[in-house]
């Protein structure tokens, strides 16, 4: 089993925010929601984003139903992993 594939299977079954794929990525999602000292509320997304493969897809249809949903946010980084 691959790192990459190792790493998707513990984010999918631990405390991830959000998980959904598009036509090319399974995404794992982790999501920060910041309050400044002013009262300043905003949210962060810090997204994984991993190329698609049939193991990959498998183990994304034992923890998520459909395709998932991106929740939008103020600000993100991605990283994308082949």
């Amino acid at each position: 089993m691959s790192n990459y594939i190792k790493e998707i299977e513990d984010s999918m079954s631990s405390k991830t925010s959000n998980v959904y794929r598009t036509r090319l990525y399974i995404v794992i999602q982790n999501l920060i929601i910041h309050n400044t000292s002013k009262g300043i509320k905003y949210s962060i997304s810090i997204d994984n984003m991993y190329e698609r493969t049939k193991e990959r897809d498998m183990i994304f249809e034992k923890y998520v139903q459909g395709n998932g949903k991106r929740i939008v946010t103020g600000m993100y980084n991605r990283r994308y992993c082949a």
